[in-house]
């Protein structure tokens, strides 16, 4: 009662409209889509997930899709395809600070998943660099890092892993080898300690094709991280892996 209370005072005093569709959002927890179109925008029925990249497997005898070997990390997991709602909640939250409850809800229900075939021991934001991050005003990852903390009691880890280089844009028309090449050498383990023979869940909030978790997971196994799992709330399906074809560039 208190919710729908609470729900219907806003709609009459702050009422917001679904961003996908343009009708009126009826609860606080949808954020910035309407229920129907959160119905819509999930994984599609009978969608099967590769084990490792979280991309769509077409094989029906393989837990993964066979491009994704060369990837250091682990495992990779979003909580739905960037369409829709979904597409629409990460575009809101890279200029508002703010992850709806639904969201926090689908990131905390892929942790647990992730926790339970993994040890996981730390969550770590993707940083920014420095100057977007104060052009910004904030770093989205570390928003949805410490909103999934809070939810899990999983210990967050801000300050290990550091931006160093001012990485080009990534464009739509950008490949997944100059994604590649743009980021390397852009990050840098600044306090070892915190990732040494730790399990680490790296969260941003956005994953396209991969580039830029290789290259974390790179840095923080060289570090000596005993493993890294990747979370993010939304994958690009369209967007080829940096893989096998690139592992030279």
């Amino acid at each position: 009662m208190l919710s729908s209370a609470r729900d219907a005072l806003l709609a009459l005093v702050f009422p917001s409209f679904c961003q996908v569709c343009g009708t009126l959002v009826e609860s606080w927890v949808d954020g910035v889509a309407c229920a129907a179109c959160w119905a819509e925008s999930g994984w599609s029925a009978g969608t099967s997930l590769c084990q490792k990249c979280g991309l769509a497997n077409p094989s029906p005898t393989s837990r993964t899709c066979g491009s994704c070997g060369p990837l250091l990390f682990r495992e990779a997991r979003s909580c739905g395809p960037y369409a829709g709602a979904w597409r629409e909640s990460v575009l809101w939250l890279k200029a508002h600070p703010q992850v709806a409850p639904r969201i926090v809800d689908a990131l905390r229900s892929c942790c647990l998943e992730l926790a339970t075939a993994h040890q996981i021991d730390s969550l770590l934001p993707i940083p920014l660099h420095p100057a977007r991050q104060r052009a910004r005003g904030f770093n989205q990852a570390g928003v949805i890092a410490g909103q999934l903390a809070r939810a899990t009691r999983l210990p967050l880890d801000c300050a290990s892993l550091v931006r160093i280089a001012p990485t080009t844009r990534h464009r739509a028309g950008m490949d997944a080898a100059q994604r590649a090449r743009s980021l390397k050498r852009a990050f840098r383990v600044r306090a070892a300690r915190g990732v040494t023979d730790r399990g680490i869940l790296v969260i941003d909030d956005l994953m396209t094709t991969a580039a830029t978790a290789n290259e974390v997971a790179s840095v923080l196994l060289e570090a000596g991280a005993r493993e890294v799992c990747i979370l993010t709330i939304a994958r690009v399906i369209s967007a080829p892996l940096w893989g096998k074809r690139l592992a030279l560039v």
